[in-house]
C-alpha cells in the first residue's frame, strides 16, 4: 500500500506555471485544507506542511501571483477573485482526476522499489 496526498492530486492536474500553487480542500465549518506548491523537476512539488484554513485567510495571505485550485464554492471563488494576484484554474481542473493518482502512485511505487 502507498498513500497519496489528496490535496497532491489535485496538484497534480494542474498545468505548469511559473506562479506557485495554493491546492485546497473542504474541510468542514468553513475550514479549508490548504496545500502550497511550486514546480520542481517538471513537478509540483509540496512546500511546507498542510494548514487548517479558511478562504478569507488565504486571500489575506497571497501578495505575489498565485494559482489557486480546488473545492470552492460560487461564493468562496468570488471572494478570492476580488484579489489581483489570485488567478482561478477553472471548476473543471478542481477536480481529483483518476489519471494523476494513478500517475503519482507509480511513481512512489518506483521510488519505494529503487531505495
Amino acid at each position: 500500500m502507498i498513500g497519496i496526498p489528496s490535496l497532491d492530486i489535485l496538484a497534480a492536474a494542474q498545468p505548469f506555471m511559473k506562479m506557485p500553487l495554493a491546492a485546497i480542500l473542504q474541510a468542514g465549518r468553513t475550514r479549508i485544507a490548504l496545500g502550497r506548491y511550486k514546480i520542481e523537476e517538471k513537478q509540483w512539488r509540496p512546500e511546507g506542511d498542510v494548514t487548517l484554513s479558511t478562504v478569507d485567510a488565504l486571500a489575506d495571505s497571497i501578495d505575489a501571483p498565485t494559482l489557486v485550485a480546488g473545492e470552492l464554492t460560487s461564493e468562496e471563488r468570488q471572494k478570492l477573485t476580488r484579489k489581483k494576484d489570485v488567478h482561478l484554474a477553472p471548476p473543471s481542473m478542481c477536480m481529483r482526476r483518476p489519471r494523476c493518482f494513478s500517475g503519482i502512485g507509480l511513481d512512489a511505487l518506483a521510488i519505494r522499489q529503487s531505495g
